[in-house]
């Protein structure tokens, strides 16, 4: 009996994680971005400077107005190059960023942009920016969706071995 405690509590545990799982996944709430939902910014260029972390190219880009807050995470699939490389010390941009961190701009570290124009150039669009965080949505589905099947073959594990009968010994 007491070696069925232990694969019962990681049923117990696996059948909850399972649960909040199946939750997240099926309620996780689309973000897209809109010019509702975002706050523009008028800012100063002083520098970009390029940071590259394994195949992804992030950029920080500094201002006048707002430090180092502001960055273009993987830059590679969001900016248009052309008008992007021609960003420089002085130069006038307008930045969408979300409004729901604008409020909190002077005590984060970084805040990322979701669209950006100079000129009357986009650097950047909004439809990029929601491409992007569907291609990131569909990622953490299918994780999610690989952490279910973990879960219930370690649930199908624990219920063979609970309901399997005790190996008795022969005299």
């Amino acid at each position: 009996m007491k070696s069925k405690i232990i694969p019962t509590i990681i049923a117990i545990v696996c059948a909850m994680f399972f649960v909040i799982m199946l939750l997240a996944i099926l309620f996780a709430p689309e973000l897209k971005y809109t010019t509702d939902n975002t706050v523009e910014l008028n800012a100063t260029i002083v520098r970009v400077v390029m940071t590259k972390n394994q195949d992804k190219v992030s950029y920080v880009v500094y201002t006048d107005e707002y430090g180092d807050k502001l960055y273009i995470e993987n830059a590679t699939t969001l900016i248009n190059h052309a008008y992007f490389n021609t960003l420089g010390n002085g130069q006038k941009v307008s930045v969408l960023i979300p409004d729901s961190l604008f409020i909190y701009i002077d005590e984060v570290s970084c805040v990322p942009i979701v669209a950006m124009e100079t000129e009357g150039h986009a650097v950047m669009t909004l439809d990029s920016s929601n491409i992007y965080e569907k291609k990131l949505r569909g990622r953490a589905i299918i994780t999610g969706c690989v952490a279910e099947l973990v879960s219930i073959l370690i649930i199908i594990w624990c219920i063979v071995h609970i309901k399997s009968p005790g190996k008795r010994s022969v005299n």
